[in-house]
C-alpha cells in the first residue's frame, strides 16, 4: 500500500508525525510505504508542468509499468493549531481523490479519520483556506 503524506509546507514535526502514521500502519499489521509531500513534489512537480498537473498526478496518476495507482492513500495532516485546516495544494489533492472514490484520510491528535469532503473557508488564503470535512470511522463516501 502506497500512502502519500500530505504535509503543510515547511512544518515542523513532519518526519514525528510519518512515524507516528507508520506505528499505526504497522500495529494493524498493514504494509505500507509512505511518500512526503515535499519529496513527490520536488520529483515530479516540473514533469507535471503546473499546480493543477501535480495535484492530479498524485490524486489520480498511474505508474506507466505496472498500470496500478501511484497512491492508494491520500493522509492529509492539517495545519497546527487549525480545525481541519488544510492549504490549496492538499485541498485539491484530497478533492481529486475523493472524486476518484480514494480513500483520503486525516491525521489529527494521534488519530486517523476518514476526510468526507473538502470545503473553502477562505480561498484567498493558500495556507489555511480549505477545510477537512471528518466523517465518522466505517462512514462511506
Amino acid at each position: 500500500m502506497n500512502i502519500f503524506m500530505a504535509f503543510p509546507k515547511n512544518m515542523l514535526g513532519d518526519a514525528e508525525i510519518t512515524q507516528e502514521v507508520r506505528s499505526l500502519f504497522e500495529i494493524a499489521n498493514v504494509p505500507a510505504t509512505f511518500t512526503h509531500s515535499k519529496d513527490d513534489f520536488r520529483e515530479r512537480f516540473h514533469a507535471a508542468g503546473s499546480w493543477g498537473g501535480w495535484t492530479t498526478d498524485v490524486a489520480m496518476g498511474v505508474e506507466y509499468a505496472t498500470r496500478l495507482p501511484r497512491y492508494d492513500i491520500i493522509m492529509c495532516v492539517p495545519m497546527p493549531d487549525t480545525i481541519c485546516s488544510v492549504g490549496k495544494a492538499t485541498a485539491d489533492i484530497a478533492k481529486k481523490a475523493l472524486q476518484a472514490r480514494k480513500k483520503v484520510y486525516c491525521y489529527m491528535d494521534t488519530r486517523i479519520q476518514p476526510v468526507m469532503d473538502v470545503v473553502a473557508s477562505d480561498e484567498d488564503n493558500w495556507q489555511t483556506g480549505w477545510r477537512l470535512v471528518i466523517g465518522s470511522i466505517g462512514e462511506v463516501s
